[in-house]
């Protein structure tokens, strides 16, 4: 063999060994990374310690390798151990993701000082988008202020300085969650003027302050100005609800310019949703004023009626005319119609003048789901005016509208029953009652079965009849005198029912202390009576409505030891454990 040939093939022994080192170190990293990746999956992260100490041994001074050893650390609560892995890493190199987690491990450890400084290293004055995970970091740990100082700094650093420039969005959360609201502000409405779609976000946030710091919040917004009054009057009308400030919401909405009047519709169905009724009909009110030529016109005049009627009946009537006026050629305007002569009938006793309403709709080519209601109201009427006759030919027609047949039916019964024809009536109400047990009437069907089975001989039921038809027409001066002989003449289970009944009438009048008179009264001459539990039961309802709990309560709890088998305990078990529960929250 020639030299050259014999010194060539030593060399190449050498070499082996050193490949298959390199072999060997490449399927041990593959290997631990394998095991590593298998335990943190599991959370096994104490297993995995060990494993990324023999990793760096193996292969020294692998970025991914510290920080994923830094985590596991962290994941254990090792943060002491974290601090002194990565001091000595940071010492020799820039690494911004270990910086991060060096100052997580400080802030665990309660040293935000430390925390902030390493967290700080993680900052790249070159680079605009480093700034924001630092200060993520110290928002997170409630560094707020630390925060906003970073990213005032990156923006100086970067000529982004303007309230819609960089860090922008960011600083405005910031400023929020400080209760600085005017940066705030300033910096939202600036972003919402760029990106108009942010609208409805910056609102959300802006409301959940404003339900408690609303007047605080408010009084900013009223103060800025922009080059969109739109968005900051949106904002307003947003906040001002969150507040409980309607009327300061819709004074920012009537200032804007006439194309923006849609707003006041919007506005009006938030306020409407959240209750404030008062409000919303004089949104709708402004909205219908503005844009007459709206296709939304007669929704709104419609809706500022129907929450009118709660507190004006008077006003409601006429903007319902001016409904049927303006809008005569609509399906709509019957239903109209239909709720003129309900607040007719029912808020000022004009009956002619709701029979003239109701008369409009049920002669009205057109029908729909406001000519029942207008024949049943027609019937009531005729009723009230003492005219069975036009009523039961209001019933006939409600009864061929097929699906309105069973209230056709129960009301011809209770025509028979004030006519003294018990006989009739109580042959309706046995078919009504094995016919819809579900029906929304079906107890008024019962009640008035069961009296006319058990009282249809006594001379008293008469009576009865008479003294709430009497009611039922307005009359309850001339049924005083019917009520009278019932209580002193009619037999004792007669004379308690119509107590009952009188008590429950003046109770729905809202002549709380008569009721609770008439009650105590039953409660005092029939106190085993058939009809006791329940007149202790609205009796003990009127003690809550008066704020007197305790009375209430001992009235459920007395009656509950009186009469333990009675239907009625259920409900009466279900309140004492409501009031008890208030009684301790107090």
């Amino acid at each position: 063999m020639r030299p050259s040939t014999f010194f060539r093939a030593l060399a190449l022994l050498a070499l082996i060994p050193l490949a298959l080192h390199d072999a060997h170190a490449q399927n041990d990293d593959a290997t631990l990374a394998k095991r590593v990746q298998a335990l943190e999956r599991a959370g096994r992260f104490a297993e995995a310690v060990p494993l990324y100490e023999e990793w760096q041994r193996l292969s020294p001074n692998q970025a991914p390798i510290i920080r994923g050893h830094a985590r596991a650390l962290s994941a254990i609560g090792a943060h002491q151990r974290v601090i002194t892995l990565l001091d000595a890493w940071l010492k020799k190199r820039r690494d911004s993701p270990a910086a991060l987690l060096l100052g997580d491990a400080y802030h665990a450890l309660e040293d935000d000082n430390k925390a902030v400084a390493s967290w700080r290293l993680a900052i790249d004055k070159a680079s605009a988008a480093s700034y924001g995970p630092v200060a993520d970091r110290c928002r997170v740990a409630g560094l707020r202020q630390q925060a906003i100082r970073i990213l005032r700094e990156g923006q100086k650093a970067h000529g982004g300085e303007s309230i819609s420039g960089l860090y922008s969005w960011e600083l405005a959360a910031l400023y929020l969650e400080e209760g600085d609201y005017r940066p705030s502000f300033e910096m939202f409405i600036a972003n919402i003027e760029q990106v108009p779609q942010r609208l409805p976000v910056v609102a959300g946030r802006l409301e959940i302050v404003c339900r408690t710091q609303g007047t605080k919040a408010l009084q900013t917004l009223q103060a800025l100005s922009s080059e969109r009054p739109l968005f900051v009057a949106q904002l307003i009308a947003s906040c001002a609800l969150a507040a409980g400030d309607p009327e300061s919401g819709l004074t920012a909405l009537d200032g804007l310019a006439g194309q923006d009047v849609e707003h006041f519709f919007q506005y009006a169905a938030r306020a409407e949703a959240m209750g404030y009724a008062e409000t919303a009909a004089r949104a709708y009110a402004l909205f219908a004023e503005r844009r007459p030529d709206s296709p939304y016109r007669y929704q709104a005049l419609s809706r500022q009626a129907a929450l009118t009627a709660r507190e004006d009946s008077d006003t409601a009537l006429e903007l319902y005319r001016r409904l049927a006026r303006d809008f005569s050629d609509r399906p709509e305007t019957l239903q109209t119609l239909v709720g003129i002569a309900r607040l007719q009938l029912e808020q000022n006793g004009d009956i002619e003048e709701a029979i003239r309403s109701l008369q409009s709709v049920i002669d009205s080519p057109r029908r729909g789901e406001w000519t029942p209601q207008a024949l049943v109201l027609l019937a009531e009427s005729s009723l009230r005016l003492g005219d069975f006759n036009r009523s039961e030919r209001a019933l006939d027609a409600l009864e061929k509208l097929g699906p309105n047949a069973y209230e056709a039916r129960y009301r011809r019964a209770e025509l028979f029953y004030f006519r003294g024809n018990f006989a009739v009536a109580e042959t309706l109400l046995v078919e009504l009652s094995t016919t819809n047990p579900g029906h929304h009437l079906a107890n008024d069907v019962f009640d008035l079965l069961l009296l006319c089975e058990d009282h249809s001989k006594s001379p008293g039921l008469a009576t009865l009849g008479r003294a709430q038809l009497l009611e039922r027409q307005g009359k309850s001066k001339k049924a005083r005198e019917q009520w009278i002989w019932l209580e002193e003449n009619a037999e004792p289970a007669l004379a308690e029912r119509s107590l009952l009944t009188r008590a429950r009438l003046r109770e729905q009048e809202g002549h709380i202390a008569q009721a609770l008179s008439l009650y105590e009264r039953q409660a005092s001459r029939f106190p085993d009576g058939e009809y006791i539990v329940s007149a202790q039961l609205h009796r003990a309802g009127l003690y809550e409505r008066r704020g007197n709990r305790q009375q209430a309560l001992k009235t459920y709890e007395t009656t509950l030891l009186q009469h333990p088998g009675d239907a009625l305990i259920p409900e009466i078990r279900l309140r004492i454990q409501r009031l008890r529960r208030l009684h301790e929250s107090d």
